[in-house]
């Protein structure tokens, strides 16, 4: 399950997209040193989502195969002085330890 503070569902039912069937999709990037996250407004889920609701009337589209990824992840909203946005601690991330991306970095995730 993925966890939404209060300050980040608050943030998303703020740009909430006007269509019941719509929602925000996470998606997930690897590399060697990191994941990258993207949340973004989706008009509507796709057939292999995973579709989870995170607050009232709040729902977060993922696909199938990156959900385990993700999974005891927790989001939260921050604001600072010089800057704002999504955090994502997520324990399921073990960073390899090495000097370039090589292809077994790839596999480390």
């Amino acid at each position: 399950m993925i966890h939404f503070t209060s300050s980040a569902i608050k943030i998303l039912q703020n740009h909430l997209p006007k269509s019941p069937d719509a929602g925000f999709r996470l998606l997930i990037t690897r590399n060697c040193a990191s994941i990258q996250y993207t949340l973004r407004q989706e008009e509507s889920s796709l057939p292999n989502d995973e579709i989870i609701e995170i607050g009232e009337g709040i729902k977060l589209f993922i696909y199938a195969d990156t959900f385990p990824l993700v999974d005891n992840t927790t989001v939260d909203f921050v604001e600072e002085r010089t800057q704002s946005g999504f955090t994502f601690d997520n324990p399921n991330v073990i960073i390899p330890n090495c000097s370039s991306c090589e292809s077994t970095c790839q596999e480390a995730l």
